[in-house]
């Protein structure tokens, strides 16, 4: 994703009109069953493109507080108040979560665009209530967006944040680049690497790191034998990456992310009752900025 980032005319015109140029790319511009297409899939549903290959988007937002449901620490969603207790293990499935609003202080034409996302994925949840229709048992969604009064109440009326959450934070290093060596130089790593330059030498997308260098690592709670956090595409307004030690400290309530991601959809069937969990993945590119006037 190349987001033209300028100096000069601060965010907002710019991302309007990349946002106006990406066609069905953005998820302002795209229409269920026009741009992409549910596919059912065994436990759910996947997205795909005309092409019926997985679709992605992008999408923006201003960075809601922890009150919203932003989780960015070393903990990330892990629920640490469950009253069974528990540790962070190699088995765990552990992602940050970004809550995402429509920027207040925004120009009205990214404030329609911010509308046109959540009237996006809307549309989805109400395609997915279609079912309904045809089978007697009850739906139940969990679905992306939720309220900003009401953070965690799934099903409101209100539909100002979405809820979107990052690749898995920590894998074994069988599973990523680990290590000094970021591999034999091809032509294609040349240009990705001139494309994606990092905050320094010592990173990568994809590295794996010791799960102590996270400043809020707690041993009581952290388990780990053998996986590490791994550096994500995440990058400031100078398209450097920011380490995985600094990422919570860089993304602030405020800050206006462009993401890109893909949309899916796990369904559980009880037998006298369906349950979908709506999710928005973060899939490569995120970009933060401070100034959008």
């Amino acid at each position: 994703m190349d987001f033209p980032l300028t100096t000069e005319n601060h965010l907002a015109p710019s991302l309007v009109y990349y946002l106006q140029k990406s066609g069905c790319h953005a998820l302002a511009n795209a229409k269920l069953n026009v741009d992409f297409f549910e596919k059912s899939v065994a436990g759910g549903f996947r997205y795909l493109d005309t092409r019926n290959r997985d679709k992605s988007f992008v999408i923006f937002g201003e960075l809601a507080s922890v009150e919203h449901g932003t989780r960015i620490n070393a903990h990330g969603d892990f629920y640490l108040d469950h009253p069974n207790g528990g540790w962070i293990t190699d088995n765990s499935t552990i992602r940050d979560r970004f809550a995402l609003r429509i920027p207040p202080d925004g120009p009205p034409l990214l404030t329609h665009l911010g509308r046109m996302q959540i009237a996006a994925l809307n549309e989805v949840r109400l395609a997915a209530l279609e079912q309904e229709e045809y089978d007697t048992r009850d739906i139940e969604i969990s679905e992306w967006l939720s309220s900003e009064s009401k953070p965690f109440l799934r099903d409101s009326e209100e539909d100002s944040i979405i809820q979107v959450y990052s690749k898995i934070k920590f894998r074994k290093p069988r599973d990523v680049s680990y290590g000094s060596n970021p591999g034999r130089t091809t032509r294609d790593k040349l240009r990705s690497d001139q494309k994606t330059s990092s905050v320094n030498d010592n990173t990568w997308v994809g590295k794996a790191f010791e799960a102590k260098v996270l400043p809020d690592y707690d041993a009581k709670i952290f388990a780990l034998d053998d996986s590490r956090v791994i550096q994500q595409d995440i990058r400031d307004t100078n398209d450097c990456l920011i380490p995985p030690w600094e990422t919570q400290y860089s993304l602030q309530p405020g800050n206006l992310l462009i993401l890109q991601v893909r949309l899916s959809c796990q369904e559980i069937d009880t037998g006298y009752k369906i349950k979908k969990d709506q999710f928005i993945a973060y899939e490569g590119h995120c970009t933060m900025e401070n100034d959008y006037d």
